[in-house]
């Protein structure tokens, strides 16, 4: 199988503030919404992975999803915390790592 690898370089301390940001509610607490911060990686084949932290100030949700070469968005399961991923699409396995910098 195909893999892709990108690395996030995040501090500890700003790491540790988002991860306590999503465990304090779920997303059905969320009424108003606005993305808070992003993070994107490009792999070499032009596919991507895009994480949204996302709230309205007082709860905070993460969005996450795919992005095909071709631009169509694949929502992916929220797991209200930003850590490393990996998932397989189409029998390519893309690997997200979190470097803690």
């Amino acid at each position: 199988m195909k893999t892709y690898e990108e690395k996030v370089y995040i501090s500890h301390e700003h790491l540790d503030e988002i991860n306590k940001m999503l465990s304090s509610c779920s997303d059905e607490d969320v009424i108003e919404r606005s993305v808070e911060e992003v993070y994107s990686v490009t792999f070499k084949d032009g596919s991507g992975i895009t994480y949204e932290v996302v709230g309205n100030g007082e709860c905070f949700y993460d969005r996450v999803y795919f992005i095909t070469k071709d631009g169509e968005e694949i929502a992916l399961d929220s797991e209200y915390e930003l850590d490393d991923m990996s998932i397989e699409i189409d029998g390519v396995e893309y690997c997200v790592k979190i470097i803690e910098a």
